[in-house]
């Protein structure tokens, strides 16, 4: 059935996976909890946390760009915007599937009911489904995900919706990147927010795992140093305080 194909690959699952940053691993449309570990040295980041600030902008903005697709398909279909929202929220007595594509077809959209279910199928799939298996960064990799967000970090999301809806021809395609064009300031927004997180937790984690200077090289010529210039002190004191051998014969 055409629904099922669909459910797994949205217009927002599109523009997800088009932004991943292949070079350190964090997609780019994503914000999450940034961790530091001191005891490993490391940054730690769940590429599957469903609260974090733009997995919830994501959510937002495809159930917004549903519920508009769905009031222009109501005109043409009296009815089937709430046949639809009762099946997404499995409330009794909801049509069954079929029924509801073969509705869909029939306004002259080759749009599937996986489309307009954003309950059901995030809940199959989930957000985070589209990140990767990374979690850990070092200081190094968290700096270089931070600078990788950039200046203008909605360009690449933006440009990958544009390019879902002109190759797909759908509508709702058209409506979500119409619509986050609009919320671009919130969007660049939690991706700044990521990009101070990602270098806070890495200077974190550095001034944690810095050995203290008796432990490096520099340091422990440096005490060396001490050690000798304090042995010379001691016995330069001893000679001053020492009677000489004429004031013994004395």
């Amino acid at each position: 059935m055409m629904f099922s194909r669909r459910a797994r690959t949205t217009a927002l699952s599109c523009a997800l996976s088009g932004v991943l940053l292949q070079g350190v691993g964090l997609p780019a449309a994503w914000a999450y909890d940034v961790v530091p570990d001191a005891d490993a040295a490391v940054c730690r980041v769940d590429p599957r946390q469903k609260d974090s600030a733009v997995s919830q902008f994501w959510t937002q903005l495809r159930q917004d760009a549903v519920a508009q697709r769905l009031d222009e398909m109501d005109a043409a279909d009296p009815g089937l915007k709430q046949a639809i929202e009762d099946y997404d929220l499995d409330r009794p007595g909801a049509s069954l599937p079929g029924e509801l594509q073969e509705r869909i077809a029939a306004t002259g959209t080759s749009e599937g009911l996986g489309m307009f279910i954003p309950h059901r199928t995030q809940a199959e799939d989930g957000i985070g489904d589209q990140a990767g298996d990374k979690t850990t960064y070092t200081p190094t990799e968290a700096r270089a995900a931070a600078r990788a967000i950039g200046d203008h970090p909605a360009n690449a999301p933006q440009d990958a919706l544009d390019t879902q809806a002109r190759t797909s021809h759908l509508r709702l395609d058209e409506i979500t990147a119409d619509i986050f064009r609009q919320r671009h300031a919130e969007y660049e927004g939690t991706q700044f927010a990521l990009r101070d997180a990602l270098n806070s937790c890495a200077d974190e984690v550095e001034d944690a795992t810095r050995p203290a200077l008796w432990q490096t090289p520099q340091g422990m010529l440096l005490i060396g140093g001490i050690v000798v210039a304090l042995g010379v002190l001691a016995r330069v004191v001893y000679n001053v305080r020492r009677p000489s051998r004429h004031a013994r014969r004395s």
